[in-house]
């Protein structure tokens, strides 16, 4: 007789036998839970006895049912008809684990992105992070369907004895009147919509995002501007405006270490552009600054400013000299600024970045890398003074050029820059890549420590048109968009 057989034999003998008769038994709870941080597990009130749990361990061992959960755990793909691992345990798992798939730990990406949502839900209780209006949130409404419904409320209804001053709603039924009547009782000023899915394709889900989106409004025309001089190569500013900046995501942290830091913009006369901006509201830590750079043989010197503009877009003023020329001006004598130079980017590791950014990752060029003091870059970047900077440009044929900075022995010290600004969730929101090879290109992405964030979606957008395109964090965090164009 096999196991199974065994199994259904040894059911059907005992199908009359009583729970109650089981749990007098001595020891039975004891012999039937487990206990684990302060949770108890009680299966002793179940028609199961230590001969069925035996057939039963049996019967997983002869399946390799054991084995298969070892694989799950050391982030083997088990997920055969996906061709991947299946990674909810590692969302489980603590910080010290180490998971690995494809030869790369994922647990610092897992643990990145749980730090940022821990960071997101602190700053909108905190108020931090604000409606609209600029009044704190009052409501949150959680839109998901399934875990993506029931584990959200389960947690919620477990640590209500822990609640702060928000109240949180739960939207899954796909009947209409169950979103109608949550929202209509809100403030849509006052609302924090949550779309919770794994992969954004589920039609309940969707249905009920796209009702909230109708019934609050949020649907209007996204609206953009190119910023390009003509004849400059060197990339694109796009300008978006949207109908309710509070369904945008929260700004990318301005830091003083690492992230994004500024856009690089020509300008004819540094002084005079400060002149210009600063009875204008543009803030600037100091006054434009001459520093020298080393650049092969010889000493390449700049005047640049630092200022943060409206909305908080953090911009450098370089002043271009013959050393270094622009590509538009003679376009226009007229012009005070021009096209745009880099973009900047602080990085923990500059090799890391390098790799990621250069020929064997995203494919761009490497096109200088050197490593200075000048107190006058210290100032305007409000630096230690002394501070040694290493600067690394990646380059693209027609992309602007991406400046990668690293403070040799910076210390850990708080954002002075995000103050100016709390709250404010518009400004900078990322870099865009084009393409030939949207699929080559994710897979370098992870082969090169970066981490795809969404999925490769078909839009018709007014920046790039038709294109597929898909979002992705570099090494270190700072968000990306790769575009391929129909």
């Amino acid at each position: 007789m096999g196991l199974w057989d065994d199994l259904t034999a040894y059911r059907a003998a005992h199908q009359g036998r009583k729970i109650a008769d089981l749990c007098a038994e001595p020891g039975r709870f004891e012999a039937f839970s487990a206990v684990s941080e302060g949770l108890v597990f009680d299966y002793s009130k179940t028609n199961l006895c230590q001969t069925g749990l035996n057939k039963l361990l049996a019967v997983a061992q002869k399946t390799n049912v054991f084995a298969r959960r070892d694989a799950m755990f050391a982030g083997e793909k088990i997920n055969e008809t996906e061709g991947r691992a299946v990674l909810h345990t590692a969302l489980r798992a603590p910080k010290i684990a180490q998971i690995m798939v494809d030869g790369r730990d994922v647990m610092p990406d897992i643990h990145s992105t749980l730090d940022r949502m821990e960071a997101f839900a602190n700053a909108v209780q905190s108020g931090e992070i604000v409606a609209d209006d600029g009044e704190p949130f009052s409501d949150v409404v959680n839109i998901g369907i399934g875990g993506s419904d029931l584990g959200p409320a389960m947690a919620v209804r477990a640590l209500s004895p822990f609640a702060n001053r928000l109240r949180v709603h739960f939207v899954a039924n796909v009947d209409g009147a169950d979103i109608a009547d949550t929202l209509a009782a809100l403030d849509p000023a006052r609302t924090l919509i949550i779309i919770a899915s794994k992969t954004f394709t589920t039609i309940e889900t969707m249905t009920n995002a796209a009702t909230a989106k109708a019934l609050y409004k949020v649907d209007g025309e996204i609206q953009a501007w190119q910023m390009a001089p003509a004849g400059a190569d060197t990339g694109q500013v796009w300008f978006v405006k949207t109908p309710n900046s509070a369904s945008l995501p929260p700004k990318y942290p301005h830091t003083s270490e690492w992230g994004y830091h500024a856009l690089d913009l020509y300008t004819r006369d540094v002084m005079a552009t400060h002149s210009q901006l600063f009875p204008k509201g543009w803030q600037w830590p100091a006054l434009p600054q001459a520093y020298g750079v080393p650049f092969g043989d010889k000493v390449i010197e700049i005047t640049e400013g630092f200022c943060w503009g409206p909305e908080g877009t953090d911009i450098v003023f370089v002043e271009a000299t013959n050393e270094r020329p622009t590509h538009a001006w003679g376009t226009n004598p007229k012009l005070p600024y021009t096209e745009l130079t880099s973009v900047v980017c602080g990085v923990k590791d500059v090799e890391l970045a390098k790799d990621f950014f250069g020929p064997e990752g995203l494919g761009m060029s490497i096109w200088y890398d050197v490593s200075f003091v000048q107190d006058g870059v210290n100032l305007i970047a409000e630096l230690p003074q002394g501070s040694n900077v290493r600067l690394a440009f990646v380059a693209g044929s027609k992309t602007a050029r991406i400046e990668l900075i690293h403070v040799h022995d910076l210390p850990p010290r708080a954002d002075t820059r995000a103050k100016q600004r709390p709250g404010q969730v518009l400004g900078h929101m990322g870099w865009s890549f084009v393409t030939p090879d949207l699929d080559g290109a994710m897979k370098r992405i992870v082969e090169k420590k970066g981490a795809l964030i969404s999925d490769v979606v078909t839009t018709n957008d007014p920046l790039h048109g038709n294109a597929r395109v898909v979002a992705a964090h570099t090494p270190e965090g700072a968000f990306i968009e790769l575009w391929e164009r129909a």
